[in-house]
């Protein structure tokens, strides 16, 4: 949770740099609206919890450990929580800084095998930017490999701040 939203935050960050206010105002407001949700959450599971461990202690059963509360609470959370759209990247430079952060956030972050995240990551690609990863199969290795060539390709700070800097 804390990787998302410091992901999120990098992206408001981005847009602030950029001068796209609109854009960073409505990702500072979907911050908010996340963070609110999420306590909201935490507090229902913890008052369930508590109910629930106060009632093995009167039935003489053992209280649940913190890793099986923490599982708990991750499902919890996980239900809880409006689906991100990921938008789609097509190749366009200026974009990448800003898919790159939403795709860390929602996917690559995640548990998921390498395999199923390079599934993911193709249907979040378009134009030049699949044409990228053409042909590198659907191993976890190849999910590696088109990492560092959208990167390569698309991404580093020296062409957004000199695009940034032919901006003005």
């Amino acid at each position: 949770m804390d990787n998302a939203i410091r992901s999120i935050e990098e992206l408001s960050d981005e847009y602030k740099i950029q001068g796209k206010t609109k854009k960073m105002m409505d990702t500072i407001k979907e911050i908010e609206h996340i963070e609110k949700e999420y306590d909201s959450v935490i507090q229902e599971y913890h008052e369930l919890i508590s109910e629930t461990n106060s009632n093995k202690s009167s039935s003489g059963e053992m209280p649940e450990d913190s890793e099986s509360t923490k599982k708990q609470l991750d499902i919890v959370l996980s239900r809880q929580m409006k689906r991100v759209s990921i938008p789609v990247f097509t190749g366009i430079k200026r974009d990448y800084a800003f898919w790159k952060a939403d795709f860390t956030a929602c996917i690559d972050s995640t548990e998921a095998t390498e395999e199923y995240k390079f599934l993911q990551m193709r249907q979040y690609l378009r134009g030049e930017a699949l044409k990228a990863i053409e042909g590198l199969g659907h191993s976890a290795l190849a999910y590696e490999k088109a990492k560092e060539r959208l990167e390569r390709k698309f991404g580093g700070e020296r062409r957004l701040v000199k695009k940034l800097i032919n901006s003005l």
